[in-house]
């Protein structure tokens, strides 16, 4: 029997099918090749199937260190901590397990010049809702110095409290029910901070000079160290990380970030002078502070860390305070509030480098915030890991 001649339409067009079928098997197989071996990769460099790395800092290139976008959002949470675009920042530092819970908690508040032209807050980051997160004078302040305790370590004439009721825990909460370090329901660490002030009297009154001062070594700012006796101004301005401003409109603005090993880590596992270092990371523990109690707060104080001094103003003259507090929690009373972790421990160290002389290069130069950031990223020959490091804020905000 004779076989039919196939038309000539099928014979180009099967073997065309067949080719373009086989090119889309072959390209399924090559995505899932690829994906198997990446997920085999990450599983083999961090022994943990779900630990969250999804930022995870790349290696040399050329001699440049690359910036991952987790380290970018981290750079500008400590050049500029109260941009929008800040909150939100990742852990950066450590091995992130997995989801916690981000919390950007602002608090305002006024503090009033003294009797003698003085008035200051004095600045003690907290993890606690109930802790005194600043300590600030009031129009009936008499001192002539950082003064905050009396001998008896009540508070001095003139000076109140501050806490910030943004915060979502307690120290019971964060010290845990048997008031022990070990049984944490929640563990906290503060990964930036944010310190602006400004003059909101009348412009007759406008006066005086603000003595900013938030230097990376963390020493208790309300003793001269040593001693007990008070701080004065005059040995706050001979610190090399002071900045002297005029009173006016414009912000007088400091940002903090961890300095030492055990500021790095939650709140839980960080404590190494008891409690105090639990509340608050950033505290050398003073006893000067800490065997302070009142009735607005815990018995649990932190020695404060930074301080805006206000000197040569006239009494009774009213400045507007603004903190940012960028925490991360991590506990099981976080529950559903938690997103996924991110670290980059290389970025971080590069941008916490930088952010260690943005204080005494700001002197210098007179540049601030993200523009100084920059220029000491440049120097430090980091770029981002698709995108040379914006030099602009916005422009940087539009990578995040």
């Amino acid at each position: 029997m004779q076989t039919p001649c196939k038309s000539s339409t099928d014979i180009i067009y099967m073997p065309k099918l067949n080719k373009k079928q086989n090119k889309k098997q072959n390209k399924s197989q090559d995505i899932s090749e690829k994906q198997k071996k990446l997920e085999n990769k990450l599983y083999a460099s961090n022994q943990l199937k779900f630990r969250q790395i999804s930022n995870a800092a790349p290696p040399l290139k050329n001699g440049a260190i690359k910036l991952t976008k987790c380290a970018m959002k981290y750079a500008l949470a400590v050049s500029e901590p109260f941009h929008p675009s800040a909150r939100g920042v990742c852990g950066i530092f450590g091995n992130s397990f997995g989801p916690t819970q981000k919390v950007s908690a602002t608090s305002r508040f006024t503090f009033v010049v003294g009797t003698n032209g003085l008035g200051f807050i004095a600045i003690s980051p907290t993890i606690a809702n109930d802790s005194v997160l600043a300590y600030a004078t009031n129009a009936s302040f008499t001192g002539s110095n950082i003064t905050i305790l009396t001998s008896n370590n009540t508070l001095a004439t003139g000076v109140q409290t501050f806490t910030d009721p943004q915060i979502p825990y307690s120290t019971a909460q964060v010290i845990g029910s048997t008031s022990s370090s070990d049984n944490p329901k929640v563990s906290g660490r503060i990964l930036a901070v944010g310190v602006r002030v400004t003059y909101v009297g009348t412009t007759m009154n406008q006066s005086g000079t603000y003595t900013c001062l938030a230097p990376s070594s963390h020493y208790n700012m309300t003793v001269i160290p040593g001693g007990t006796t008070p701080m004065d101004v005059a040995t706050l301005q001979s610190d090399p990380s002071v900045v002297l401003e005029p009173c006016d409109r414009g912000w007088c603005e400091m940002s903090i970030s961890p300095n030492y090993p055990y500021e790095f880590g939650y709140s839980s596992s960080s404590a190494v002078s008891g409690n105090s270092s639990i509340i608050n990371p950033y505290s050398n523990g003073s006893t000067y502070i800490n065997t302070f109690t009142n009735s607005a707060a815990s018995s649990t104080q932190g020695s404060p860390i930074a301080v805006v001094a206000v000197t040569g103003a006239l009494g009774g003259n009213v400045f507007q305070v603004e903190i940012i507090q960028h925490l991360e929690y991590a506990g099981s009373l976080v529950g559903g509030l938690a997103t996924p972790s991110e670290s980059d421990e290389q970025g971080g160290n590069i941008v916490l480098r930088a952010a260690s002389q943005m204080q005494i290069v700001k002197n210098a130069t007179q540049k601030k915030g993200w523009p100084l950031m920059y220029d000491l990223l440049k120097d430090a020959g980091a770029a981002a890991v698709q995108h040379a490091v914006p030099a602009l804020v916005g422009s940087l905000v539009a990578l995040l």
